[in-house]
């Protein structure tokens, strides 16, 4: 052991310091504690030619990682035009201007048909909204609807294999009507799911 004044080797037998004096205290096994990934060394302890790991609890499995990607994308398209974000937001706040100021003209003249351009214009507006802020929207297992870097509207499907099994890594919405979460989901087990986070996505 060292003398904890001036450093110096003593014997294991010396009750005090050979050169200044001080009262050694031999290394004791309570002076050493470990828990909770920490080591805690007294005072008076010494940890010589030793070497200390420490467990930082298990690593990610890389059979737990799941992986999905993007297997199709195609502009989304209306006679020809190529959907932006914006053109549904105008669009939808049109139709519903339009279809509110007609109703007087429907109850006269009877076009009920004006009145379906409302649900029509709502749904465009609140898709148009969406996409503008969060960039992707989910549908069903198979389609997804996501903006690209210029509000471009593109039809996505998107995929993967499962980590866990030979099933297919698919979209799920799951959770009540009004607080649905999207999810990664395997086509075989259902257990083997995964949250998922539409920005790890690259930029369309």
């Amino acid at each position: 052991m060292k003398c904890i004044n001036c450093s110096l080797q003593q014997s294991d037998k010396n009750k005090f310091c050979s050169e200044c004096g001080t009262k050694l205290k031999p290394v004791s096994s309570t002076d050493i504690t470990t828990g909770d990934n920490s080591v805690n060394v007294g005072i008076n302890s010494t940890i010589d030619n030793s070497t200390i790991n420490l467990y930082t609890g298990p690593k990610d499995d890389p059979k737990d990682v799941a992986y999905i990607e993007r297997k199709q994308i195609k502009p989304l398209s209306l006679f020809g035009f190529h959907l932006k974000t914006t053109w549904l937001i105008y669009s939808g706040i049109i139709s519903m201007l339009g279809s509110f100021a007609s109703i007087f003209s429907v109850w006269s003249f009877g076009s009920t048909w004006l009145l379906l351009l409302m649900p029509l214009g709502g749904f465009a507006f609140v898709m148009g909204i969406a996409l503008k802020r969060q960039k992707f929207a989910h549908f069903w297992a198979f389609l997804n609807i996501e903006a690209g870097i210029d509000d471009r509207i593109y039809k996505t499907v998107i995929e993967g294999d499962c980590p866990k099994c030979t099933g297919k890594l698919k979209l799920r919405s799951i959770g009540p009507e009004n607080d649905k979460k999207t999810i990664v989901r395997c086509t075989r087990n259902p257990d083997h799911l995964w949250s998922f986070d539409p920005t790890v996505l690259d930029d369309l």
